[in-house]
Formats: C-alpha cells, sequence, structure tokens
C-alpha cells in the first residue's frame, strides 16, 4: 500500500488540529501538539537515516562519499549530490535523471521541480508545491567537499563518528536538485546559535548526520572551536562525540 501523499498528510494533520480544538481541554490539545511534533521529529531523522544509507551505497561504489557538487566543462556546478545519491535506491532502475544536461534542464528539471519528500523535513512549513530541501552537504576547506572533491571515509582522520556530513537547514529555498549547499562558515554559525545563541529548528534543536551513518539533535549553542572541529574532518582536534553526548548537547 502506498504512503499517504504529503497533501493528504497536511489535510489530515489539519482536520485533527480542528477537532482537537473543539473537542479537546486545553491539557489534551497540548497533547495532541507533542505527539504531532514528535512524529514530525522521528520522521526527519528516519529520512536523514535513509540518506546515510544512500550515501554509505555510494562511497561503496565510487570509494568515496559524493562531491557536493559536478562541475559542467565551464567549470559551474552543474549536479547536487543529492542527484548522484538517488541511483542508489536500485541501480538497475535508476530515475529519469541525465548527467548530460544540467540540472534543471529540459529532462532533470521536469524531474526536480516535483517533491522529493527524502529531502524534505516533514515540519519545516514550506508552500509544498516548492521543490526545496531541508538538508545541506557542509561545504568548505577541510570540510567533507570543497565543492567538486570527494571524500574517502579513511581520510576522515578525526574519526568518521566526530564528522558532520549534513545538517539540517531550517526555511531553505534551496531546490532539493540544485547543486548549492551551506557554506563551512555559515554551517559554524548554525551550530553556535549565531549572535542570538540559540538553536532554531523545528525540532526544539537541530538534526545532523554524522560520517558514520548516525544521526543526532543538537539542542544547545555549540563552541565555535568545536563546532568547527566537528564540521572538517581531518583539523586533529580533540573533540569526542560521546562526550558531547555526556555533556548534554545531543539527543
Amino acid at each position: 500500500m502506498a504512503a499517504p501523499s504529503r497533501r493528504y498528510q497536511f489535510g489530515l494533520r489539519a482536520l485533527l488540529a480542528v477537532m482537537a480544538a473543539i473537542s479537546l481541554p486545553l491539557a489534551g490539545w497540548a497533547l495532541l501538539r507533542q505527539q504531532l511534533a514528535r512524529q514530525d521529529y522521528l520522521s526527519c531523522r528516519s529520512r536523514l537515516a535513509h540518506m546515510a544509507i544512500l550515501l554509505r551505497t555510494y562511497h561503496d561504489y565510487y570509494d568515496a562519499f559524493p562531491p557536493s557538487y559536478l562541475v559542467d566543462e565551464p567549470g559551474s556546478p552543474n549536479h547536487s549530490w543529492r542527484t548522484l545519491i538517488l541511483f542508489g535506491y536500485n541501480p538497475r532502475f535508476p530515475p529519469p535523471y541525465k548527467l548530460n544536461e544540467p540540472w534543471d534542464g529540459p529532462n532533470n528539471g521536469k524531474f526536480t521541480s516535483g517533491w522529493k519528500d527524502d529531502f524534505v523535513c516533514p515540519s519545516a512549513g514550506h508552500d509544498w508545491p516548492q521543490p526545496v530541501t531541508d538538508y545541506a552537504m557542509v561545504v568548505g576547506p577541510g570540510a567533507i567537499s570543497a565543492g567538486e572533491t570527494s571524500t574517502a571515509l579513511e581520510e576522515i582522520v578525526d574519526g568518521p563518528e566526530n564528522t558532520v556530513i549534513v545538517m539540517e537547514l531550517v526555511d531553505s529555498d534551496i531546490g532539493w536538485g540544485e547543486p548549492r549547499d551551506i557554506s563551512l562558515d555559515d554551517a559554524v554559525q548554525a551550530l553556535t546559535g549565531g549572535p542570538q545563541k540559540q538553536i532554531a529548528g523545528p525540532h526544539r534543536g537541530r538534526m545532523l548526520l554524522f560520517a558514520d551513518g548516525e544521526t543526532r539533535r543538537l539542542t544547545r549553542p555549540l563552541p565555535e572551536a568545536t563546532a568547527r572541529a566537528m564540521l572538517t574532518v581531518s583539523g586533529g582536534e580533540p573533540i569526542r562525540r560521546h562526550e558531547l553526548d555526556d555533556a548534554g548537547y545531543f539527543n
């Protein structure tokens, strides 16, 4: 049986909200909101876990994680890592996406202009006809990709379990097929909470995917040095994820 569409899920959630407002006391309404928020959190975490499988499938085939983007002959970004890992679904029946034309070309544009739920957080609150993504690779010198470069697991000297490869964005305007992500410096700002020192996100925190395939929800701003260490692959900083777990930064 096929999963219900996002539009159907939205209608069901709206109906539940109306019913709750009419018939439930305040405590019951609060409980329902908590249950819906937890459902969205678990769905977001599940999507990142599935993404981790696709990334690892790509790595097993090419001996490296995908670059943030591929470039065309003049050197302009042409294909996103998100489109590259789709081939891991079923190599015998690949998606209708062609590497011989741009991501928004005549054929590929028809594909990338539609929703791809795998790359969208259920609680992000986007206008649903907009084919955006809520998950971006960290890109920059020393990160998992510098743009068109790839990194193998053995090159992550700081340890795959200590290195963030993908992070959740809030109110993203990046098309899911677009070869655009988040810079290393912007990612550091996101994990430190910026000037406000607040971690924004629909799950009372920001979801992170580590290179070993594990996910975590960051609920407290990190010190800048810690954030930068966690976003680079071989800085040699003595940062360990389990220590951050114990310190209460993740849950």
